[in-house]
């Protein structure tokens, strides 16, 4: 039961084969929102060298690279906290939007979302209407998705029948890049035009447009990226969390857990995943106190630098009813936003979060 609630929002697809895109469709919509917002896009650039021959032919605009005068800034307000049930789109405690498809998993960018619905299929929706992008041919199994909240841009791997590739979509431009791994890849995000995996390699950044890789961290195993935009890494010991700018070193978490986390965009917040709410200060080390009445609670996602998102449960039962809240670090004030979703059991393939993973 306990497994259940910790593995949650961490029930990974992470190499799942794409039939080609809906290409007319893409390519209008693309052209809808280039005129749109004419005054923030500028020209494609050359072609990444890293392109496959075989992405170019699957994506179409492979040969433009991500136009980082295109992105949209950072606001000065939390993001608000998002959510699906079934196909119901749910932005703070008010608003909803029918998706018109049951949704498996989605990210938040900067221009709207991108989703994948139950039958594998990738939509991107902006500005009320929502076009394919690709489909899977794993029937019910979804692809991890990543995202830059600040940007137009998310990126998944493509597994297909060769070798695995990391794509990365530009709802603006309507058009993708397509970059080689080597091996099975697992993606940690993007920012600012980086896409961060892990294949053979080890850990690597992927700057799309100068069509560069850095390996951060080789060898086996032993860490993982919790943070792309300050490259922090957490490493997991017997005591506790490791986090820190290469992997095992830095400031420990005691009693961190949770086999991930998130941290906050600047760097300064660690919230481990778990049964019980375990939010740090990165910096120190201590603990930061949440008013939270719930024997479990889990921070899945940063709003802002100081607004953490929860999923909370008055016990770690599948049989309690699940809420969200929006807990504000480290004054420790939680305010709840969705205080009914149903039972864990229920919600257990009907509720997606922007987390990029399926429910699992």
């Amino acid at each position: 039961m306990t497994d259940k609630l910790t593995t949650l929002l961490h029930d990974r697809a992470d190499t799942v084969a794409f039939d080609s895109p809906d290409l007319d469709t893409v390519t209008r919509a693309g052209d809808r929102r280039v005129r749109r917002r004419r005054t923030l896009v500028t020209a494609g650039g050359a072609a990444a060298a890293v392109v496959l021959a075989v992405g170019v032919a699957l994506y179409p605009g492979a040969d433009s690279v991500v136009d980082r005068d295109a992105a949209t800034g950072p606001s000065s307000e939390p993001a608000p906290l998002s959510w699906v049930t079934g196909s119901t789109l749910h932005v703070g405690p008010d608003r909803t939007v029918d998706l018109g498809r049951e949704v498996a998993t989605y990210v938040r960018t900067g221009e709207g979302y991108v989703f994948a619905d139950r039958a594998g299929r990738l939509w991107s929706w902006e500005d009320g209407e929502s076009f394919g992008i690709g489909l899977t041919t794993k029937g019910e199994d979804a692809t991890r998705l990543v995202a830059d909240p600040d940007t137009s841009t998310m990126a998944f791997v493509d597994g297909g029948v060769g070798p695995a590739q990391v794509v990365v979509f530009d709802q603006v431009r309507g058009g993708f890049d397509v970059l080689p791994t080597e091996g099975p890849a697992t993606l940690y995000g993007l920012d600012a035009g980086t896409v961060y995996w892990r294949d053979a390699r080890g850990i690597v950044a992927a700057d799309v447009s100068a069509a560069t890789v850095e390996v951060l961290a080789d060898g086996p195993r032993a860490a993982d990226l919790s943070d792309v935009e300050t490259r922090t890494f957490a490493t997991p010991t017997a005591g506790g969390t490791v986090v820190g700018d290469a992997p095992g070193e830095g400031v420990r978490l005691e009693e961190a857990y949770g086999s991930t986390g998130v941290l906050s965009p600047d760097g300064r917040y660690y919230s481990s995943e778990g049964d019980e709410q375990s939010v740090f200060d990165a910096r120190t080390g201590q603990r930061v106190q949440l008013d939270l009445t719930q024997e479990f609670a889990t921070g899945y996602e940063w709003l802002d630098g100081s607004t953490l998102a929860v999923l909370a449960a008055e016990r770690p039962s599948t049989q309690a009813t699940a809420q969200l809240l929006r807990c504000t670090v480290p004054a420790g004030d939680c305010e709840v936003v969705a205080a009914d979703l149903g039972t864990i059991g229920d919600l257990q393939g009907t509720l997606a979060l922007p987390t990029g993973d399926p429910v699992g």
